[in-house]
């Protein structure tokens, strides 16, 4: 048991619970606002699986599947808060890089346990 790592992880996870809350609280309807809110939620939720990993442990694979979707969503969440002074091309590849990342987040889990991918890179 890594009580350091809960500690930290914990605190991140009630910070960013925090955030999403007041977030939402404070949310005018735009759409802006709920990619914000779902990233906040997302990242908490991910601190919190590490804060229980770092108590109990936990296979790499799924730290690395919450690892991806939290990126994924911070990624989605940044590219539509610059939709407005980003270049057009940035915000495709952005979204091309956000969407790849929840299928390799999906699928490389999948294909291991199938036995397709050999080994484990992580």
């Amino acid at each position: 048991m890594n009580s350091l790592g809960v500690i930290s992880y914990g605190a991140a996870a009630a910070a960013y619970a925090l955030l999403a809350v007041l977030l939402a609280v404070s949310w005018g309807g735009r759409r802006q606002g709920v990619y914000l809110i779902v990233a906040s939620a997302m990242t908490s939720l991910w601190a919190l699986l590490l804060a229980a990993s770092s108590r109990r442990g936990m296979p790499a694979l799924g730290v690395f599947l919450f690892e991806m979707l939290r990126n994924a969503g911070w990624l989605l969440a940044l590219t539509f808060l610059a939709e407005i002074a980003a270049p057009r091309g940035l915000l495709i590849a952005a979204r091309a890089a956000c969407a790849g990342a929840a299928i390799v987040a999906v699928a490389f889990p999948v294909l291991v346990a199938q036995g397709v991918v050999l080994g484990n890179p992580l």
